[in-house]
């Protein structure tokens, strides 16, 4: 796609507009809750660079084949370029737990309210691989019935056009999905990506790009089922607030309308 002079892959363009969309929100809700802008300046930067630097290596280890005899390939992101998902959240929640760590903030707190815009930068990215051909689902046979009615002609990597499960599709549905539901839940957030890790879980059986495997499982199965588990373990088992009574949310959501809690600047 041409913009004047200026060619950009619709997958970037579309990645582009997730992020925007993401500091967006997260400069909205910071200013809502009285948040100190460069703190989530800050937050926003850790959470970005652990997530690139473990999704690139998680890349690199799902295609161990190729790096191991081209490893400088590794850094050169803007030739080979890839991510992989799993690991970006991982380095995602670890960078974030480590900020939360160093101000002396809960992670799940943290956890929570990243939740909605990670969510919307995860939709982009699968929305921008609808049409690259960087992840696709198995292709659906002439005679499979209902599968054949939810199928999308859509690319692999190698650009052959067949009728697929619309794997991409349906993540970014779900992605954006659970990223309305993290928004309403509000405090909720871990427990959103939780639900939206447990569907990647499920979508991703069908997919058709080859990925290693632990026994009969696909890994990407299996990582996101261990990403889900941890996000929900994170909001049941640390992220409620003690006497989590009906009455206790509506005062809290009563004071923060009002703004007079203020998460970040608390001792």
């Amino acid at each position: 796609m041409y913009i004047g002079s200026w060619f950009i892959q619709r997958y970037t363009l579309r990645a582009l507009l997730g992020a925007l969309l993401a500091l967006a929100y997260l400069a909205w809700k910071g200013y809502r809750r009285g948040y100190n802008p460069w703190q989530v300046v800050g937050l926003a930067w850790i959470s970005a660079i652990g997530a690139l630097a473990a999704g690139r290596i998680g890349y690199g280890m799902a295609n161990v084949a190729y790096f191991a005899q081209h490893p400088v390939d590794i850094f050169r992101v803007w030739e080979m370029g890839g991510l992989h998902g799993s690991a970006a959240w991982i380095g995602g929640a670890i960078g974030s737990a480590w900020w939360a760590f160093q101000h002396r903030k809960s992670f799940t707190e943290v956890w929570n309210f990243l939740s909605v815009p990670a969510l919307i930068v995860a939709s982009s990215i699968w929305w921008g691989c609808t049409d690259t051909g960087c992840v696709w689902g198995r292709e659906v046979g002439a005679s499979s019935g209902w599968q054949r009615a939810i199928a999308l002609e859509s690319p692999d990597i190698y650009r052959t056009l067949a009728p697929r499960y619309p794997v991409p599709a349906s993540a970014a549905a779900w992605a954006l999905l659970m990223a309305g539901l993290a928004a309403a839940l509000n405090h909720c957030g871990a427990l959103a990506v939780s639900l939206y890790m447990a569907g990647l879980a499920g979508i991703s059986t069908v997919r058709g790009d080859p990925v290693p495997m632990v026994g009969p499982y696909r890994m990407d199965v299996v990582s996101n089922l261990i990403l889900a588990a941890m996000f929900w373990a994170s909001q049941w088992l640390s992220g409620r607030p003690k006497h989590a009574t009906p009455q206790h949310y509506r005062e809290s959501l009563q004071k923060e309308h009002n703004g007079e809690q203020n998460h970040w600047d608390s001792p």
